[in-house]
């Protein structure tokens, strides 16, 4: 080799500096179609966690962690059969042992369930395995309103405007379902891809039998309990 000569490209299998690939596999075993990290020359297969619907026969791989709750937390999940996005609320069994707390959970899944509305985040779907109770959400890119209040450090007042808008009408619509949320603050509401907001977390919530009836229990989120509730 002459001085000045470019250096000929190498066959793949001689490169010297490490690379990592993706790729999807299908673990036979388990029916389980998940994403596979692959260190070239350690021969080492990384699998990510994930889940399985088995009633439906969808595996879902678990990203990184949105947030976490009294319970739950919370993960990106792919689904194995359209790659789609969505957020995922992961309640582990152990954490819900007491019969009260198992049918908070199941009116939680059964309110939120019957809401359809253009800005009250989408439910999913619902399922277990032996470990833990699984609520599939629409995903929402950009977090809730508090974080992107932190982010910005403001809102402008027509962003506000926008913002108390459709805050109000899915709040009406909600109570035109005889459902009160009872625990509304800028960390249940999410910004999805359009910048529109939606209401979530319905783990409070509860439903009125009655036109005229109240609820007198004392819950939320105390920082944002009005003042004439404490008194």
């Amino acid at each position: 080799k002459r001085r000045g000569d470019a250096t000929p490209p190498q066959p793949l299998a001689r490169m010297i500096l490490p690379f990592i690939y993706y790729h999807t596999l299908l673990d036979i075993k388990r029916g389980l179609s998940v994403p596979v990290i692959i260190a070239a020359g350690s021969g080492k297969q990384l699998k990510q966690e994930g889940f399985r619907d088995k009633s439906k026969n969808v595996s879902y791989v678990k990203g990184k962690l949105l947030g976490t709750g009294g319970f739950a937390k919370c993960y990106e999940a792919v689904s194995s059969v359209d790659n789609k996005l969505y957020a995922a609320k992961v309640i582990p069994k152990k954490s819900i042992n007491e019969k009260r707390q198992r049918y908070k959970l199941l009116i939680e899944i059964k309110i939120h369930k019957s809401l359809k509305h253009k800005h009250i985040v989408e439910f999913i779907d619902a399922f277990e395995d032996k470990e833990n109770i699984y609520i599939l959400l629409e995903y929402c890119r950009n977090y809730t309103l508090k974080d992107l209040a932190k982010r910005r450090k403001r809102l402008t007042e027509f962003e506000t405007r926008i913002y108390i808008g459709q805050i109000v009408k899915a709040m009406i619509y909600i109570h035109s379902q005889g459902i009160i949320h009872r625990d509304l603050k800028l960390g249940n509401v999410l910004i999805n891809d359009q910048m529109d907001s939606k209401i979530c977390d319905f783990g409070l919530s509860t439903k009125i039998k009655n036109e005229g009836d109240t609820k007198k229990t004392i819950c939320g989120t105390p920082n944002y309990i009005a003042p004439e509730i404490l008194n």
